[in-house]
C-alpha cells in the first residue's frame, strides 16, 4: 500500500479502488507528457518511473525517479492545471491512476485523505528543495554521493553494501545534473581510489567514510 492512504479506513479504500485505474507501460513508454490535461495522480505499483521537464533544445532534467509505493502528480489537482512534468518508464511498470474528480468527492467526506494528500506534496516539495540546493551548492561528486547515501537509506552506507541503480547512467547523469562522460570519469575516480566497486550497474561501496565526506554530511 501506498503511504498516501496509511491511516484511511479500508471500507474507505475499497470505496477508492473501485474507480482506480490500472495502467502498464513498456520500458519507454510515456505516462503523460508535460502540459497534456490533467487527470489525476498516480501511485506506482511496479517499475521505476522518470519524472522530467525538457529545454527547447530537447535538453531533460530529471527531476525524481519514482518506484513502487510511491505516488506522483498530485500537485494540480487544485485547480486540475496541465501536467508539469513528463513521466516515462524506465522499464515496465504499472501504476494506478486516482481520477481527480472521484477522488475529490471522497476527499470532501474524509478530511484524513486530504491531510495525507498535503503530506504527499509536502513531501515532495522537499524532494525539489532538496533537488534545486543540490544542483546549485554541490559539485558532481557530493550530488553522486548524496545519490548513493539516499539510496542505500543509511548513514552512513554499511561497508560491502551492494546498490542496484534502478536507471541508465545517461538517466542519472541527467538526474545529478551532469553530462554521462562527466558521470563516467566520477566512476572510474572512485574505482581507483577505492571508494566504490562498479559492476555494470550495481555498486559495492567499499570506504563508508570517504562516501560520507564527499556528500558533505
Amino acid at each position: 500500500m501506498s503511504p498516501i492512504f496509511s491511516g484511511i479506513p479500508e471500507v474507505e479504500l475499497d470505496a477508492l479502488a473501485a474507480f482506480c485505474q490500472l495502467k502498464r507501460l513498456e520500458k519507454g513508454g510515456i505516462l503523460f507528457r508535460e502540459n497534456d490535461p490533467y487527470h489525476g495522480f498516480y501511485i506506482v505499483r511496479s517499475g521505476v518511473l522518470k519524472i522530467f521537464r525538457s529545454s527547447p533544445e530537447g535538453k531533460e532534467q530529471v527531476l525524481r525517479l519514482a518506484g513502487a509505493g510511491e505516488s506522483f502528480a498530485e500537485a494540480p489537482m487544485g485547480d486540475k492545471r496541465s501536467y508539469p512534468a513528463t513521466v516515462q518508464a524506465e522499464k515496465p511498470a504499472e501504476v494506478v491512476l486516482v481520477p481527480v474528480d472521484a477522488f475529490r468527492n471522497h476527499m470532501m467526506r474524509n478530511p484524513q485523505l486530504a491531510l495525507s494528500i498535503l503530506a504527499s506534496m509536502s513531501n515532495q516539495l522537499h524532494h525539489l528543495v532538496t533537488l534545486i540546493d543540490d544542483l546549485t551548492l554541490k559539485n558532481v561528486e557530493a550530488r553522486f554521493a548524496l545519490y548513493l547515501i539516499r539510496l542505500g537509506g543509511k548513514v552512513p552506507p554499511d561497508k560491502g553494501q551492494s546498490l542496484e541503480i534502478p536507471v541508465t547512467w545517461q538517466v542519472l547523469a541527467s538526474h545529478l545534473g551532469c553530462t554521462g562522460e562527466s558521470l563516467s570519469r566520477l566512476l572510474r575516480l572512485l574505482k581507483h581510489r577505492g571508494t566504490l566497486r562498479v559492476e555494470g550497474r550495481t555498486i559495492t561501496i567499499l570506504d563508508p567514510e570517504s562516501l560520507v565526506a564527499m556528500g558533505e554530511l
